[in-house]
C-alpha cells in the first residue's frame, strides 16, 4: 500500500546496514542460517568516485570489532495482515529466534506468533543489485481474539560466535527488533476466495496494477478507481470480477491468494465503517493541521501526494477498510528519524481508505522527468482520483472535521486557546489517541525539524498557557 505524507517510507539505513552485515559475515566460517537469498546477476549501475583507501589490517580489525556489537534484525511488512519478513546476517541462528507481544497491560503469551513455512510476498520487491547475502524468514501473529489497541511485537536473536583476524574470539550482539500494531475491531468476517466476496479497485503505488477484461484489453484506470468488484466466477485460469455502477469486468488469474491479486485488496465490513459511511459520506470536511492526501494516477506503477493547510474544505465520497497491511504513522509533522518515543509508526492490518475529492489535486499533472544516469525516467502523470489512509475511526475523526473551523481562529499559538483551537492550527500530536483522550493531556509536543520540538502547555482547565521550543516535557 502507497505511503502518503502521513505516513512512513522505507530508509535508506537498511542498506547500510546490509553493507556492514556483508563485511562481517565475509569473515566468518560457515553456518547454518536460517535462509540465504542470493544476489542478483550484474550488471547493476556503478558510480564513479574517487579512489578509497584500502584500510588497514589494524582498521580492518577495528572496523568488524565495532560491527559485530550493532547487528539490527530487520522486519518488513508482507501485503498479508500480521505477516512479517525477517532478515538479518546470515550467521543469526534460526533456533535462537524468540518472539515476544505485549500490550498497554504488558506481556501476551508469545505463542501467537509463529514461523510461516514460505516467506510470504513483500510489500516492496528485494533490490536487485545489493553485493550481500542476508537469512529471510516469514512470521505471522494470530489476532483472533485480541482486543482493538496497539502491541508491542519484538523479535530478538543470537549468533554463534566470531573468530576476528587475530585470532580473538567475539560474541557478536544482535540488537531485538521491535514494531507497534495496531489491531482494529474484528470483522464481520475474514475474506476469502469465494463467489460474492467483495474487493476494492485500488492501485496502489507498490504494484504496476493493470486491469485488464475478459479479451486481454486495458481498462481505464479513471472509470473503475474505486469502484468495488465482486467475484463473480473462478474456473482453473482465472477470476472474473464485475465492477459496481459499470459494465466492465475484470480478469485475474485464478493462483493467486485472496490478498495478493494486483490492485485488489479484498473488503473488510464492520461496524465501524458503517458508522463512518453514515457520518462522513457524501459530507464537506475541514482538515485539522497539515491535512495530506494522496494520488491514484493514470500511469501504473507511478505516484503523487500532496498536502497544505487544511487541504480542504473536501468532499468524502466513501469509506473502506481493506484487508490489506499498510504502514502508518500519526501526525502530520512527524519526523523519521526522531527517536524521542512520540512518534507513533506502526503496522495496522486492515487500514481505512477514504475516497476523498480534494480540488486542489483533482486534476493536476506532473511533467516527464528524463532518465539520469543510473536514474530510470518518470512519464508525465495526471491525478485521478485522490484518497487518504488512517488506522481507525479514532484516526480519521482526529484528522477531519464535518464542521468548518471556527470563524477569528489565530494563525498563531496564543495562550488561551483551547485544546481544539490548536488542533486546528497544527492537528493533533503524534501521539495515539482519540481526540477526547488528547483533550485532557497538558503537554502538547510536535516534531518541528530533525533537532528540534515544538511545546504546548496547557492548564487544568484546558486553555494555553505558554509554547516552548526545545523545551523539557515537565510543566512550567
Amino acid at each position: 500500500m502507497r505511503i502518503p505524507a502521513r505516513r512512513v517510507r522505507a530508509l535508506a539505513a537498511p542498506a547500510i546496514l546490509a553493507l556492514v552485515v556483508g563485511v562481517i559475515a565475509g569473515s566468518r566460517a560457515d553456518t547454518s542460517p536460517a535462509g540465504t537469498v542470493t544476489a542478483t546477476a550484474f550488471p547493476c549501475p556503478t558510480y564513479a568516485g574517487p579512489t578509497r583507501r584500502t584500510p588497514s589490517p589494524e582498521q580492518e580489525l577495528a572496523f568488524l570489532r565495532r560491527a559485530s556489537q550493532s547487528q539490527t534484525l530487520l522486519t518488513r511488512a508482507s501485503k498479508t495482515p500480521y505477516a512479517f519478513i525477517l532478515t538479518g546476517d546470515p550467521a543469526v541462528r534460526r533456533d535462537s529466534i524468540r518472539f515476544s507481544l505485549r500490550d498497554a497491560h504488558g506481556q501476551l503469551p508469545a505463542d501467537r506468533v509463529h514461523f510461516l513455512n514460505t516467506v510470504p510476498e513483500p510489500l516492496m520487491p528485494p533490490n536487485p543489485c545489493s553485493h550481500t547475502n542476508a537469512f529471510t524468514v516469514g512470521f505471522a501473529l494470530d489476532p483472533a481474539g485480541l482486543p482493538s489497541g496497539r502491541y508491542w511485537l519484538t523479535v530478538s536473536a543470537s549468533e554463534d560466535p566470531l573468530t576476528l583476524p587475530d585470532g580473538e574470539v567475539v560474541q557478536p550482539k544482535v540488537l531485538p527488533r521491535e514494531d507497534r500494531l495496531y489491531i482494529p475491531p474484528p470483522p464481520d468476517s475474514v475474506p476469502e476466495l469465494r463467489l460474492g466476496q467483495r474487493f476494492l479497485v485500488f492501485p496502489d503505488t507498490f504494484n504496476n496494477a493493470r486491469y485488464i477484461d475478459e479479451d486481454g484489453h486495458d481498462l481505464e484506470r479513471s472509470k473503475i478507481v474505486f469502484h468495488t468488484a465482486t467475484l463473480a466466477s473462478i474456473d482453473e485460469n482465472k477470476f472474473v470480477f464485475t465492477v459496481s455502477g459499470t459494465s466492465f469486468k475484470i480478469a485475474e488469474p485464478s493462483n493467486l491468494p485472496v490478498t495478493a491479486i494486483p490492485g485488489l485488496p479484498p473488503l473488510i465490513e464492520d461496524p465501524v465503517v458503517e458508522d463512518l459511511e453514515r457520518r462522513y459520506a457524501g459530507k464537506r470536511v475541514w482538515g485539522r493541521g497539515q491535512t495530506a492526501a494522496e494520488c491514484v494516477v493514470d500511469i501504473p506503477g507511478q505516484a503523487m501526494a500532496g498536502g497544505g493547510p487544511g487541504m480542504i474544505p473536501s468532499s468524502v465520497h466513501h469509506v473502506f477498510r481493506v484487508y490489506q497491511s499498510g504502514l502508518l504513522r500519526l501526525g502530520n509533522n512527524v519526523g523519521e528519524f526522531d527517536g524521542s518515543g512520540d512518534s507513533e509508526i506502526f503496522m495496522d492490518g486492515s487500514p481505512l481508505v477514504v475516497w476523498l475529492d480534494v480540488p486542489r489535486l483533482k486534476g493536476q499533472v506532473l511533467p516527464a522527468i528524463p532518465a539520469t544516469g543510473p536514474f530510470p525516467g518518470v512519464s508525465r502523470r495526471q491525478c485521478i482520483v485522490t484518497y487518504a489512509t488512517f488506522a481507525d475511526g479514532w484516526d480519521l475523526d482526529r484528522s477531519y472535521s464535518v464542521s468548518a473551523p471556527p470563524a477569528g481562529l489565530p494563525k498563531t499559538i496564543q495562550p488561551g486557546m483551547t485544546h481544539e483551537e490548536v488542533a486546528w492550527l497544527l492537528g493533533y500530536p503524534p501521539v495515539y489517541g482519540a481526540p477526547a483522550e488528547l483533550n485532557r493531556l497538558q503537554i502538547w509536543r510536535f516534531h518541528a525539524a530533525l533537532v528540534d520540538s515544538f511545546w504546548v502547555y496547557f492548564d487544568q482547565g484546558g486553555h494555553v498557557t505558554t509554547t516552548k521550543t526545545n523545551a523539557p516535557a515537565q510543566l512550567p
